[in-house]
């Protein structure tokens, strides 16, 4: 245990917003072990299927630790549980770094996934070769290295009230973390995280999208109108499915973010 003298500490206030957050994350673990259970069915064998389920794993694993978080943060009433040692490690290492992780990976599995669509629109087994479990692992490794500067920002130090002999816990930033490395890195890290998804993942996407367009053209010349009609229907239906299956997770990753980011400023004061 880490004892140290500090200046202020900061309690976690109230807020709606975190309510409305939970309710949503809350949401989304309902709908993501729907997810699991579908792809765990045998008769799914297409490695696509793993990422996805893989996906949803980390999914779950993301929106429940995020929903949870109300537990340490929801103001006066829960100043025993965000204090308690437990309340920390909570804080420290499964909601700012092992979060950040899972929702690293969920993007880098999504592009995965997107890439390999596109080659097999475009004809290419590039990645066919290449064993779905090695692939997912090694996304995994990238995931938990990309936020790791996380894990040397802050560490957990005890305190006593002046009015009580009760040992409390916070965390401070470390030297690492008030140092001008560590904002760079995290605002690397941060424009990252915002490009992959809103930039990146789009363009995969588009490409796909005009990759099929023209393959449907062609197949238009081989079959009945009604059934290129058909396929094209099929085709919109999947991408406005594949919208509608993101909204929830982004949804919180957005509210996660700006939460992260106000509790990160109020954390200085710790210090």
């Amino acid at each position: 245990q880490n004892r140290t003298a500090i200046a202020t500490v900061v309690v976690p206030v109230f807020s709606w917003d975190m309510i409305a957050y939970t309710c949503i994350c809350g949401f989304g673990v309902l709908t993501n072990l729907v997810n699991i259970l579908v792809f765990l069915n045998p008769k799914l064998k297409d490695p696509s299927y793993k990422c996805m389920l893989f996906n949803s794993i980390s999914d779950l694993v993301y929106l429940t630790i995020s929903s949870c978080m109300i537990l340490v943060l929801c103001g006066s009433l829960c100043d025993a549980a965000y204090f308690s040692l437990i309340g920390q490690i909570y804080t420290v290492y499964i909601f700012y770094y092992l979060a950040t992780v899972c929702a690293i990976f969920i993007i880098l599995v999504e592009i995965y996934i997107s890439l390999h669509r596109y080659l097999i629109i475009m004809n290419k087994t590039l990645l066919n070769r290449i064993n779905i479990y090695h692939v997912l692992i090694i996304l995994a490794v990238i995931a938990a290295l990309f936020n790791s500067s996380n894990l040397f920002s802050r560490r957990i130090v005890s305190f006593n009230l002046a009015d009580s002999n009760q040992t409390m816990f916070t965390f401070v930033m470390t030297d690492y973390g008030k140092s001008s490395t560590q904002l760079l890195v995290t605002q690397i890290t941060k424009w990252i995280r915002i490009l992959l998804p809103s930039l990146v993942l789009p363009i995969i996407n588009i490409l796909s999208a005009i990759s099929f367009h023209k393959y449907l053209n062609k197949k238009s010349k081989m079959v009945s109108p009604f059934l290129a009609s058909n396929q094209q229907g099929f085709f919109l239906d999947f991408l406005k499915y594949k919208i509608l299956f993101k909204i929830n997770s982004h949804t919180c990753s957005y509210f996660l973010e700006k939460l992260k980011e106000n509790h990160s400023n109020d954390s200085k004061e710790n210090t």
